[in-house]
């Protein structure tokens, strides 16, 4: 009779008619129909139910195998979740390893065109031995042989004056 009480809730699909079935179970002692509810109806009964039921009758025992069950079903559920949410590696195309080839040369600014001489920055000026300035090309900045860089022009000391003087 109990089992057809059970197959009766399960078929419903009603969170609250199956609550209220394993309330009863519970207030008559019908600890394996509890049990089998919870087998039976297990898609449909809410976890937090069952915890307070199972704690304050001293069901521990009964409730563990529908934990396992949710915990089980909750873990793979989320794995799946997870695995629809992931971002998608990108599969590198012939296109891709032609930019990186030609996008990782040495010497040219680490792989940014220097379209601009620094975007606003001043060009490095050297001063010659005659004493004219013009637009260091040699070494980005480093004095080369012949020439002497600015405020060095007394043997490689750098000019100190005083202000006013």
């Amino acid at each position: 009779m109990w089992k057809d009480c059970i197959d009766t809730a399960n078929e419903s699909a009603d969170p609250e008619t199956i609550e209220k079935l394993l309330r009863f179970f519970c207030d008559t002692s019908e600890k394996e129909c509890f049990c089998a509810a919870l087998y039976t109806c297990f898609m449909h009964v809410n976890p937090d139910v069952v915890l307070e039921l199972g704690w304050v009758n001293g069901y521990h025992n009964f409730i563990m195998p529908f934990f396992i069950q949710t915990f089980r079903q909750t873990h793979l559920r989320l794995k799946e979740l997870e695995r629809r949410t992931a971002p998608k590696k990108e599969e590198k195309t012939s296109q891709d390893e032609i930019a990186g080839t030609y996008g990782g040369l040495s010497g040219f600014g680490g792989g940014m065109l220097m379209l601009e001489n620094g975007g606003g920055i001043p060009a490095p000026m050297a001063v010659s031995p005659s004493g004219g300035q013009h637009l260091d090309m040699s070494s980005f900045g480093v004095p080369g042989p012949g020439m002497v860089a600015p405020g060095m022009q007394n043997g490689g000391m750098p000019q100190m004056g005083m202000p006013g003087m």
